[in-house]
């Protein structure tokens, strides 16, 4: 992600750098609700995967049924890797975060301002 160089105040910084952590915080609440949900699915899909890895009689299943395992397989093994990621971004407070991080917050609280000083 491309940093963006402003030509702001220290008090305009000081603002944005406020509303993106308030953005930052929002997302953490927001993906931590949707991988409540998604644990339990993956968890779920996983045992089922396992059970369907054990099916001896394949007569009833699609001949291409293992490729489909192994797909949702890989499709669930990337759902938890970005969950592990988001999981360190959750204990991460704002002033912490990498500039990149950092900027991906401010993104979102350029949209804010836009919005809020639309007409002025």
């Amino acid at each position: 992600m491309h940093i963006q160089k402003e030509n702001l105040t220290p008090s305009q910084q000081e603002s944005l750098d406020k509303i993106a952590e308030l953005e930052h915080n929002q997302w953490c609440y927001w993906s931590q609700e949707i991988t409540k949900e998604l644990d339990a699915l993956s968890e779920s899909l996983l045992d089922l995967l396992d059970i369907m890895r054990g099916i001896e009689d394949d007569k009833e299943l699609p001949d291409n049924y293992l490729e489909l395992l192994d797909l949702a397989e890989s499709r669930l093994v990337n759902v938890r890797t970005k969950i592990q990621h988001w999981d360190r971004l959750w204990n991460t407070p704002y002033v912490q975060l990498t500039e990149q991080e950092k900027e991906s917050n401010r993104v979102w609280a350029r949209q804010v301002i836009k919005a809020l000083t639309k007409g002025e």
